[in-house]
């Protein structure tokens, strides 16, 4: 996963990154707002790296601090604040039981999906694994053409999050879409880190709103490592349960940099250019639709 780099990068945080070295490259970004704390530039990298350390209480301070310091920035802000919105509103609904946001009512397989969640937080982790086993049979398949390729099927790598998309929005909410209604997908070239760990992406859906939205690249219990080379999706774990020291049996949730299987293939989040539906998804499985 490249990092991007920033101008404001004096004391040699965007080094430090591409070295992997997270924890090192706040550390050097905070010696450079401190030296120059009137630098936006600068303070708006830092709330970046920040973000990637899965800090967002504290990237947030930073963009609060910039629209104190330069009022005329504040809407421009107005969208990074709003996506760290929902990046906190994801953490809650994989840890605290909220819900997410859908388009409309979810169906059979993102309900178990949903099931498999609260069965993992109440410690019930067979249940958790019968769950995801009836959203897998209950999702419906489809022809997909993903980067220019055919496949007969596509889904998260994750366990928790087989059968849906999660995204993003830029007024702070967090949907799961269900991937059937996913017609097509058009990931823009990142310009900045952020673009890394949100990947902007045109999204047409079926019966639901298109444009521009966000997909967290890297799988929201990563948050929980203290590991940067997962902070930055340069590698992918995989584990059963919900966390270090959950029992050897539940669904396989990751950590890392997203993953999706492409027919039999795995393929990162950071591969993605481009995806189309090619015919309507046909449920499979007793009670799909």
């Amino acid at each position: 996963m490249k990092m991007m780099t920033s101008t404001a990068d004096i004391h040699g945080a965007a080094a430090l990154l591409q070295a992997g070295l997270l924890d090192e490259a706040i550390d050097a970004q905070l010696l450079r707002v401190r030296a120059h704390p009137a630098d936006t530039t600068a303070r708006h990298f830092l709330a970046e790296l920040m973000v990637a350390a899965g800090e967002l209480t504290r990237a947030d301070r930073q963009l609060d601090m910039i629209a104190d310091q330069a009022p005329e920035q504040a809407v421009g802000l107005s969208g990074f604040r709003q996506l760290i919105r929902a990046e906190q509103i994801r953490r809650e609904v994989m840890t605290e039981g909220r819900v997410p946001d859908f388009l409309d009512t979810p169906p059979p397989a993102v309900a178990k999906a949903l099931e498999a969640l609260v069965a993992i937080r109440a410690g019930r982790h067979a249940d958790a694994a019968a769950a995801v086993i009836e959203a897998e049979n209950l999702r419906p398949r489809g022809a997909i053409e993903v980067n220019g390729t055919r496949v007969d099927d596509f889904r998260d790598a994750c366990d928790l999050t087989g059968p849906v998309l999660e995204l993003l929005t830029a007024s702070g909410r967090y949907f799961w879409v269900p991937l059937e209604r996913v017609r097509r997908m058009a990931f823009q070239a990142p310009r900045r880190l952020i673009d890394l760990i949100w990947r902007p992406v045109e999204v047409e859906t079926e019966g639901g709103p298109d444009g521009i939205v966000f997909m967290p690249s890297i799988y929201a219990l990563t948050a929980e490592s203290d590991d940067a080379a997962l902070k930055l999706g340069r590698r992918t774990d995989w584990a059963t349960g919900q966390g270090p020291g959950a029992p050897q049996a539940g669904p396989i949730s990751g950590r890392g940099q997203r993953c999706f299987l492409a027919g039999d293939e795995l393929m990162a989040a950071l591969e993605l250019a481009e995806i189309r539906r090619l015919c309507p998804a046909a449920g499979s499985g007793e009670g799909a639709a």
